[in-house]
């Protein structure tokens, strides 16, 4: 798996690194930028897998480092372990020695992604489309406005952060459902997004989707009047 194998860094780096993404691929620029930045790891099989369900580990390393708190990831756990307060802190299933330890670390000193109630991490679960909002929507300062998360069937009270996502036109047309998981590739996406707005702001309109298309079923034969259509998207939760 891409995230889960050693890191390999070609010397000439290109999108083709992966077999499964061409230069021509619409991910290829924020594959070329995840790779050159550090939040895309390429793993010996060489393959990205856009269409895999990520893992909290994953999300967890990437956002942190495609995120404005990257420059504090280096030694945050080897820090937070000199503390009073890490029995407490550290989530129990957590393996901060792990290559997502240290951008958790950051990620949960700022509440952006991290734990819930009991806890736990569960870092091979996936991560629903509202708690990603949440996350991308503090994480790159939409909103000021921090939710607890305290169980991962909670969505419903995280509407309200695809609305900021949706503001931004950061939400691609693969996402389907706040209740459901994203893939590597929605997340990659909606990174990029948020780090080049102004380039976000002008996708066509068969390039993303609005919150409401999310929240409301009676929103899509609306859109789809304009061209747009997600054949295994019929409705959501």
């Amino acid at each position: 798996m891409m995230f889960l194998a050693s890191m390999i860094m070609p010397s000439d780096t290109s999108a083709t690194a992966f077999s499964d993404i061409p230069d021509h691929h619409p991910l290829a620029p924020a594959i070329l930028e995840g790779m050159k930045e550090g939040y895309v790891r390429l793993g010996q099989d060489r393959v990205f897998g856009s269409d895999i369900a990520i893992t909290r580990s994953e999300f967890a390393f990437m956002l942190a480092r495609a995120s404005p708190y990257r420059s504090e990831i280096t030694g945050c756990v080897e820090r937070m372990r000199k503390s009073p307060v890490w029995n407490d802190w550290a989530l129990s299933d957590a393996d901060y020695d792990a290559y997502y330890g240290n951008a958790l670390c950051v990620l949960q000193n700022y509440d952006l992604f991290g734990a819930f109630a009991d806890d736990s991490f569960q870092p091979e679960e996936g991560v629903t489309f509202a708690e990603a909002s949440r996350s991308l929507s503090l994480t790159f300062g939409l909103t000021k406005l921090s939710v607890p998360v305290l169980e991962r069937q909670d969505w419903k009270i995280l509407k309200p952060y695809a609305s900021f996502l949706s503001a931004k036109k950061a939400i691609p047309p693969s996402v389907r459902g706040l209740a459901y998981p994203i893939s590597r590739g929605d997340a990659l996406t909606m990174l990029y997004r948020l780090r080049h707005p102004g380039k976000a702001m002008r996708l066509g309109v068969m390039e993303y989707q609005l919150a409401s298309h999310l929240t409301d079923p009676a929103a899509w034969p609306v859109w789809q009047r304009y061209g747009m259509s997600i054949p295994y998207r019929e409705t959501c939760p």
